[in-house]
């Protein structure tokens, strides 16, 4: 089978949910509704939504997220899409760069309209998976992540905003003033001097992450700018698993995905599910919600059992060599199964923030359109809970095969500024000059590689 991205992906999905507090809520949205989607398989111009907010303080938060996110994002994303096989182009880095952006003010415009009523106190997690294309973009803020498994490798596609596993985020609050601490011993709010136990959490509210929308009774320091990323699906396809925090609370992420290998999609959320119950003693602590999506090239092929078989060598139980696998599948390179890395944005970085707040964006020249212009978003606070980089491919981490072609791309967006700021526009703008630049980063790259 020979494996192509000339054709947009097939999705596929399945979710579970368990009910304790009734504080989760999910969106799964095969089409969104813009004005340029046809809602027809194959449309390039159809978007898809996958979402998971976990409220706290009840359950008014999580709710208003799902009633406003696909008015919100469908007011902000670009009605221009380029070739959805071809997001390295010039007009696709624009267009990357106009999706995040999309995605970060309705992260915050979400937040801001909650809070138009000052007496809610409740507040939520929001992750969410938008793919157009091979294109995948993941936003979140909180502790509901999501993992991609793909040929072989696990990604963590989501920031971690629990203050005791970010140790960044940690000293951001207390940077700030915020006195960041777990209960008294008589489980109460601390003050600061006392003895401590539990997870940290950020007082006032008592919040166990740095990061949330709504939660008017916390500091003004614990926020709503998401964490994004975005890579492109390489031709054998990937599965991406979403969950809130009761997954991952109660099962390892490897463990997760190692369940979900090369099984059927039909039914896999709730297989997972009971998995996760088997090992809590038969009932989950907290809420549960669990999304799999299989982003795949064609449909697969289909065992006897109806187990989905495997698109790609690397999960053929084999002896022989892989290049002899490689030409029974019909696969002519390793490229054909790599993971395309395109971002991994902090909002918070300070660099970014006035790109994604201003309406007058002023851009100086190294600023970052490709990547991550702190390496410490990646390595320091966003490893999974369950295991550090070493044990866990992250997008965006120690992947050095996957950093050093797009990472270090400073690009000028003087010349896009117009552009940017016009979503009318079909990102034709000063394209050439951005050609140019992206040809001239190309070349040092190189050289880099050849001394």
């Amino acid at each position: 089978m020979q494996l192509s991205r000339n054709e947009p992906p097939v999705l596929r999905c399945t979710s579970a949910e368990f009910v304790l507090k009734n504080e989760d809520r999910h969106l799964i949205c095969p089409h969104l509704p813009l004005p340029a989607c046809t809602k027809k398989e194959g449309c390039r111009s159809c978007w898809s939504m996958f979402m998971i907010s976990d409220g706290h303080n009840g359950n008014e938060a999580p709710n208003f997220i799902k009633a406003q996110l696909i008015d919100e994002l469908a007011l902000r994303l670009p009605k221009y899409v380029p070739s959805y096989h071809n997001f390295n182009s010039p007009e696709g880095q624009l267009f990357t760069w106009r999706v995040r952006k999309a995605v970060s003010s309705t992260f915050r415009a979400i937040d801001n309209a909650w809070r138009k009523d000052k007496e809610k106190t409740s507040g939520s997690t929001m992750t969410v998976v938008l793919t157009i294309g091979w294109l995948v973009t993941v936003a979140n803020v909180g502790d509901s992540f999501a993992y991609l498994h793909c040929y072989g490798n696990k990604y963590n596609l989501s920031g971690n905003h629990r203050l005791s596993d970010n140790e960044s985020e940690k000293e951001r609050l207390e940077n700030a003033g915020v006195l960041v601490a777990g209960v008294t011993l008589d489980n109460k709010p601390p003050r600061r001097g006392d003895v401590t136990v539990g997870p940290l959490r950020a007082w006032p509210a008592g919040l166990m992450m740095s990061r949330s929308i709504g939660d008017m009774d916390a500091s003004v320091e614990v926020n709503p700018f998401p964490h994004i990323k975005q890579v492109v699906i390489p031709a054998s396809g990937a599965r991406l698993v979403l969950a809130s925090d009761g997954l991952w609370d109660s099962l390892d992420p490897r463990k997760v995905l190692s369940l979900s290998k090369n099984k059927p999609i039909d039914d896999l959320a709730r297989k997972i599910m009971n998995r996760a119950e088997k090992g809590e003693g038969g009932m989950l602590t907290d809420d549960t919600t669990i999304i799999v999506v299989d982003i795949l090239c064609e449909a697969p092929p289909v065992s006897a059992n109806g187990a989905m078989m495997p698109q790609h060598p690397e999960t053929i139980k084999h002896k022989g060599p892989i290049k002899a696998l490689r030409k029974l599948v019909g696969v002519s390179s390793h490229g054909e199964h790599q993971l395309e890395f395109l971002s991994d944005w902090d909002t918070m970085d300070e660099s970014l923030v006035e790109a994604v707040t201003s309406d007058s964006i002023s851009f100086d020249d190294n600023f970052v359109l490709y990547g991550s212009s702190k390496k410490s978003f990646s390595s320091e606070g966003v490893a999974s809970r369950a295991g550090s980089s070493d044990n866990l491919d992250l997008v965006g981490g120690d992947n050095s095969r996957l950093e050093s072609r797009h990472s270090r791309k400073n690009l000028s967006l003087k010349m896009l500024q117009k552009s940017l700021l016009d979503d009318d526009s079909e990102a034709s703008t000063s394209l050439e000059g951005l050609g140019s630049v992206i040809e001239a980063s190309n070349s040092t790259d190189s050289l880099d590689s050849e001394k």
